[in-house]
């Protein structure tokens, strides 16, 4: 069996489960908030105190939420990596036929062992067009190639310290996988801790700019990221974390989720994530045109 993923072992107690059927209403996703809330309440150590950076718990709450919100808006179970239990990287093909073996001892042979040791594994990586990247939240497969590619972040401390080098890896992920994968639809989740606004107005005010800025085309031509997202967390006790309001609209989770998704649809054949585009069609507006139709108008 391929290495299991000890970094998600904390997140099983969480009790909050994914919200069921579509994301859309009225034209708008309707992102998890509880759900999101409740994986950040396992990273709170105290008031005002996280689990340590270094143990990338924040960053796993993140991509354990993100891939979630994929599979609720159409995105099959297993196309979505990290999966919900490991291997957490999985090609699609295989996990769908391990999904078939219903017998426990079917799933428990040789061969069944040797095809995860060898085709699973704890992290996504891609070859971009410099470097090799690991991919937080991945949807990908051998016919398609990268899909979906959401980076996710997070900075608790020290905003204005540790500013510049996620703008360095903000340009450089856009000027690497871009170059290698133009079509992909490209987003960045980002989380803060809530003091930044009072303690370091001027790093807020950058945080902001950054993130809308990475939405821009480059003056090379060459798209940058299709979407953009600020959450703010407060750890308001031990095991207990609540979203902050505050977030402007344009860097919020709804947009986020409505820009990327939109985005991954119209970049397809029509034919492909049926069942994404029926959630998509299904919660819109009256006389909203269907996202394949809005890129050949």
């Amino acid at each position: 069996m391929p290495r299991q993923s000890k970094k998600f072992a904390p997140f099983g107690t969480v009790t909050v489960a994914p919200l069921a059927g579509s994301p859309w209403k009225d034209g708008e996703f309707v992102p998890d908030t509880a759900r999101l809330a409740a994986l950040l309440s396992v990273v709170a150590k105290g008031k005002d105190s996280w689990i340590e950076q270094t143990a990338g718990a924040v960053g796993t709450a993140l991509d354990i939420y993100g891939a979630g919100e994929l599979r609720r808006a159409g995105w099959e179970r297993n196309a979505v990596w990290p999966l919900p239990n490991d291997p957490r990287v999985l090609p699609a093909d295989i996990a769908d036929a391990l999904d078939s073996l219903r017998r426990d001892e079917d799933r428990d042979t040789v061969a069944v062992r040797r095809v995860l040791e060898r085709a699973g594994s704890t992290q996504a990586n891609v070859i971009g067009e410099f470097f090799t990247k690991q991919i937080d939240i991945l949807v990908s497969s051998w016919d398609r190639g990268p899909e979906v590619m959401i980076s996710t972040k997070s900075q608790l401390s020290s905003w204005g310290k540790n500013l510049p080098n996620r703008q360095e890896e903000a340009v450089g992920d856009i000027a690497n996988l871009r170059g290698r994968f133009p079509m992909a639809a490209m987003g960045m989740l980002y989380m803060v801790d809530h003091r930044i606004v009072t303690k370091e107005p001027g790093s807020w005010t950058a945080l902001c700019d950054l993130l809308r800025k990475i939405r821009l085309v480059s003056t090379s031509g060459r798209p940058a990221y299709d979407a953009s997202a600020l959450v703010m967390a407060e750890a308001v006790r031990l095991g207990e974390a609540r979203l902050v309001g505050g977030v402007p609209e344009d860097l919020s989770l709804a947009r986020f989720w409505r820009d990327l998704v939109n985005t991954a649809l119209v970049r397809q054949p029509a034919n492909e994530r049926v069942t994404a585009r029926q959630f998509w069609r299904a919660g819109q507006k009256a006389g909203v045109e269907a996202p394949e139709q809005v890129i050949q108008a």
